[in-house]
């Protein structure tokens, strides 16, 4: 505080028949972190249940290998169409995916191509969010732009809470862009009217591996 403004002040609190202020003691939020909400849940259990409360869903699945099945149910609930875009992630590309699916795993078809499965690198059980840092395996251009989203994530990649995030991106390589997905794409901007999709994928599905 400047010494004008704390004269300023000074003068308003003796007016007011109080004394002087004292500056307080400046507090080390690094060391008192703010409270934290608890839950008695295991973390996936949280996360699933988070994630349907924001219209997401979630599929858990014992193993990686079931994920093409998995997708191949999704979309043909979702109707006839069944063109995929696959992120060019190794996990994704060493599965035996079905011959009933038409596959492509170029960014510049999403546009075009209704559905995309990648993999997220975390999930937070505070609030059923996956995070998407961009990458060579992870092209951003493949999160927005296709109306059904589908993420795999590992039980074991899912974390508590936000700050937990950050530690884990901050200890590899920074990525250019970290995209924090909670349930679809919605927004009441225009006449306060609830639009779906306006920005983002109009449906959320995750495979939780594990």
């Amino acid at each position: 505080m400047t010494d004008a403004r704390q004269a300023i002040l000074n003068a308003v609190r003796q007016a007011l028949g109080r004394s002087a202020s004292v500056e307080p003691a400046p507090r080390d939020y690094a060391a008192q972190p703010p409270p934290r909400p608890s839950w008695r849940e295991h973390g996936p259990e949280r996360f699933t249940r988070k994630l349907e409360r924001v219209a997401g869903s979630c599929e858990r699945l014992v193993e990686l290998a079931a994920v093409p099945a998995a997708v191949l149910r999704y979309l043909e609930g979702l109707g006839d169409d069944r063109r995929l875009l696959v992120a060019p992630d190794p996990l994704l590309q060493g599965l035996e995916w079905p011959a009933a699916l038409q596959r492509s795993t170029h960014p510049q078809d999403a546009r075009r191509y209704p559905a995309a499965v990648i993999t997220a690198a975390l999930g937070i059980a505070e609030t059923g969010t996956v995070v998407l840092p961009s990458g060579p395996h992870r092209p951003p251009s493949m999160q927005l732009p296709p109306d059904h989203l589908i993420v795999v994530l590992r039980t074991e990649d899912v974390v508590d809470y936000v700050e937990d995030v950050w530690q884990r991106i901050a200890a590899g390589t920074l990525p250019r862009t970290v995209t924090f997905m909670t349930g679809p794409s919605r927004t009441a901007d225009i006449e306060q009217t609830l639009h779906v999709g306006a920005h983002g994928p109009r449906r959320l599905h995750v495979l939780l591996v594990g």
